[in-house]
């Protein structure tokens, strides 16, 4: 997930929070220098919204199967995600590689 998308959606969560307060105003979100429409912005957290929901039902599946919390959920992150090794038996450590072969 990128920054620009989490900045989008921040953002115009806060743009929401504000036009609660003067409904009257209009307010622009800029990101990279250029202006957001809203479909833009329903856009960031639609995928946002899927992208965690991805996540945790991996996540239930991992834990499901028989891993741990730590490990069925930073397996999930690491492997949709691309970030690479995660937490419990998902990490690259010669402690968890020799736990695992006895």
């Amino acid at each position: 997930m990128k920054i620009d998308c989490i900045l989008l959606a921040a953002r115009g969560i806060h743009n929401k929070v504000k036009l609660t307060v003067d409904p009257n105003s209009i307010f622009r979100i800029r990101v990279d220098g250029k202006f957001k429409t809203e479909e833009q912005i329903a856009d960031a957290y639609g995928y946002i919204f899927c992208y965690l929901l991805i996540v945790v039902l991996f996540a239930a599946i991992n834990i499901s199967f028989g891993l741990d919390f730590t490990t069925g959920v930073t397996a999930s992150v690491a492997c949709i995600g691309n970030v690479g090794p995660g937490f419990g038996d998902v990490g690259s450590s010669p402690i968890t590689l020799l736990s695992r072969l006895c």
